[in-house]
């Protein structure tokens, strides 16, 4: 019997372990690695283009999606080539509504609904162990509505960082904090001219101290990812 058990268990947990290993596209929460990668910046640009001409090929067949591109968007502090930026844009508008409470699908009867149109959908995501991943949180889904906010805030061709829900830009000054999703009230929208507010003031940025790029960089969201 207790050989039994022994054996019983062995093939218990090398199912729960072949299961992980068949199933590592979705997972809760997401820390900075000790990344490392085998391809180039030019080689990930390339295999994410890939993805998303299969991912939206029945889009792109129709003429619904007309373009896209793929930029690689750098961590905080160490200047990893962790993130990438999907940037699509539709033949049409497509209809898309934001509230204004901060966490809306708590009371649904909360804040105001606001509505727009936009031709302009963007992703952003992360690279671990070279794979793909983006957000399937319940407030981003997999889009975000609108031009990305680098675009918006004037920096479309500068350095771009992201982390910890932050967006920042290299300058002369040093890397500065554009946008912060978790103060944000338009989070998906990104058309609008009070783009970026927080809670209905301006957005103040700033230039990130190396300690809060550090603190940045070691990101931990409790969210779900799936691969992109």
């Amino acid at each position: 019997m207790k050989k039994i058990s022994i054996i019983l268990s062995i093939i218990f947990f090398s199912l729960i372990f072949c299961g992980c290993a068949v199933e590592p596209m979705k997972f809760g929460g997401y820390s900075h690695p000790d990344f490392e990668t085998k391809y180039t910046e030019e080689e990930h640009v390339q295999r994410i283009s890939a993805r998303t001409e299969e991912k939206f090929a029945e889009e792109l067949k129709n003429g619904t999606l007309v373009s896209y591109d793929v930029e690689i968007v750098y961590a905080f502090y160490d200047n990893d080539p962790e993130y990438f930026l999907v940037n699509l844009e539709y033949a049409e508008e497509q209809a898309g509504s934001y509230q204004t409470e901060d966490n809306p699908s708590l009371d649904p009867e909360k804040g105001e609904y606001i509505s727009f149109y936009t031709k302009y959908k963007h992703i952003i995501g992360f690279i671990k162990e070279d794979t793909y991943y983006c957000s399937l949180n319940d407030y981003y889904r997999e889009f975000h509505y609108g031009r990305n906010c680098y675009e918006l805030c004037g920096y479309k061709n500068a350095k771009k960082y992201y982390g910890c829900g932050r967006h920042g830009v290299k300058t002369d000054e040093g890397v500065l904090q554009i946008y912060d999703d978790a103060v944000s009230r338009n989070r998906g929208s990104a058309e609008f001219p009070l783009f970026p507010i927080s809670y209905g003031e301006p957005f103040e940025q700033y230039i990130i101290s190396e300690s809060e790029q550090k603190y940045f960089m070691k990101a931990n969201y409790k969210w779900t990812y799936d691969r992109y």
